[in-house]
């Protein structure tokens, strides 16, 4: 449990490219969207009893829905593009792209999800553990990078 609160929570540290992929853009869309359901339906049953038109307690369930979603979702893009950047040992300042009208979020997304982190340490910790038992090409191998085929 302490390891999923400090990567959901903690912007410090690595992660792998697979891990961004599985929690950032799928787990934590459905955690968030399944919170925002639950409380929709709270705030519609509570409005309900208290003797709020239905109409008007399902509508005050839905902005407030939307606003935990949004922060939700916000939250965990920092968090996890801030870790994934470390994996490149890039800061997070690299997030200011994002502010750059379509052109700049291309490139951040290209950064974060397609980029191959550092091997070994960098200035922001061990390497993520990854379940690939391959060996990544580093960011400055990358773009010149020929895997080679290894009979087994």
């Amino acid at each position: 449990m302490k390891h999923y609160l400090n990567l959901y929570f903690n912007p410090t540290g690595r992660v792998s490219r697979c891990t961004w992929w599985l929690h950032y853009i799928i787990i934590s869309h459905l955690a968030v969207f399944a919170v925002a359901f639950a409380i929709t339906f709270l705030i519609f049953i509570a409005g309900s009893l208290v003797g709020f038109e239905p109409i008007t307690a399902y509508m005050g369930g839905i902005w407030i829905a939307a606003i935990v979603s949004i922060v939700g979702i916000v939250w965990f893009y920092f968090s996890f593009t801030i870790k994934r950047l470390h994996d490149q040992d890039r800061s997070a300042g690299w997030l200011i792209l994002s502010l750059i009208p379509f052109i700049g979020g291309m490139i951040l997304l290209i950064l974060v999800a397609f980029w191959p982190g550092t091997n070994g340490k960098n200035r922001y910790g061990s390497p993520p553990q990854t379940h690939v038992s391959r060996q990544e090409p580093t960011a400055r191998e990358w773009p010149h990078h020929t895997p080679s085929i290894q009979s087994r």
